[in-house]
């Protein structure tokens, strides 16, 4: 009986506790569940943080000039291109002109146009047609006359000076060499310039002529030719060039032909060949690629 009492005892101390009560198993249960969703929610923070981190590295890293990503859209700034022939400088007529605003390839085009310069505006739209004669008389730096003879004082050249129908004349092919180019030599021959005077591409010969004076106009260098003897208009030849790069390609036609500008919109030039005994104008087209003398003629508005 004693026996059975000790093991009634222990049976009852062992059932207490190998069997938790229901409410000590519920609050366990709770316990563990709060901790994994404190668990659960510290991932969720750090992958955050990660995540903004990663963000913030690749912005850093992106290059300024590059597609700027602005609420998952994606825009690429625009580029402009633009072809420009990079010329010598002395073959550059005008500035370049960006924005309204003037770009100088040569000292001299510095000095005449400040950066508030504004931007020239076309009279017609052939203006940039080689062909087209767009010409205003300089009124600066008009030439020393005296007597039969003029200075240019732009470089102290003298010049003979002729009458003819009623016009003063250069008697003589002009020399200058403009900052805006001329022609004198195709691969290192001989300095045509020396010789002849100066060769000079259209745009440039329809601006090269001294303050006050001018390219005669059809009617004037037909109204000369009339009086003059054949031998007054130098056998020079001519040059080409290319229209691109404004590089000389060939000289040639010395002792045969002559040619001179001419300001007109139907004309470019007047040619002279004495063994065929021409004496005519050129097409407008006829002067593109070419490079011609000149001689200049006081404008009305240069007389006193």
């Amino acid at each position: 009986m004693a026996v059975l009492g000790v093991f009634t005892y222990f049976s009852a101390c062992t059932d207490e506790i190998s069997a938790p009560s229901e409410e000590a198993t519920a609050k366990q249960e709770s316990s563990s569940k709060k901790e994994d969703s404190k668990k659960e929610d510290s991932k969720k923070e750090n992958s955050k943080k990660e995540d903004s981190s990663n963000k913030k590295d690749s912005k850093d890293d992106a290059p300024e000039d590059s597609t700027v990503i602005k609420d998952s859209v994606t825009v690429k700034k625009d580029t402009i291109r633009e072809k420009v022939y990079i010329i010598d400088s002395a073959t550059v007529e005008d500035p370049y002109y960006s924005s309204g605003v003037p770009f100088c390839w040569s000292d001299e085009c510095r000095e005449n146009y400040s950066a508030g310069a504004e931007e020239p505006t076309s009279s017609s739209s052939e203006d940039d047609d080689e062909g087209a004669a767009s010409m205003e008389v300089p009124s600066e730096n008009p030439p020393i006359i005296k007597g039969d003879k003029m200075t240019d004082v732009r470089d102290s050249q003298t010049y003979a000076l002729q009458t003819i129908a009623g016009k003063l004349w250069m008697a003589e092919n002009l020399r200058f060499k403009s900052p805006n180019g001329l022609f004198c030599k195709v691969n290192g021959g001989d300095d045509m310039c020396e010789k002849y005077g100066s060769y000079y591409s259209r745009p440039v010969a329809l601006k090269v002529c001294p303050g006050g004076w001018r390219l005669p106009t059809e009617e004037e260098i037909q109204a000369a030719d009339a009086e003059v003897d054949e031998e007054w208009w130098i056998l020079a030849g001519r040059f080409k060039y290319n229209s691109e790069t404004g590089e000389p390609t060939d000289y040639g036609l010395e002792n045969q032909q002559s040619y001179y500008w001419v300001s007109s919109n139907d004309h470019s030039s007047w040619r002279v060949q004495p063994d065929s005994k021409e004496h005519v104008l050129q097409s407008k087209d006829a002067g593109n690629g070419r490079a011609y003398n000149v001689r200049c003629v006081q404008d009305d508005s240069a007389k006193e």
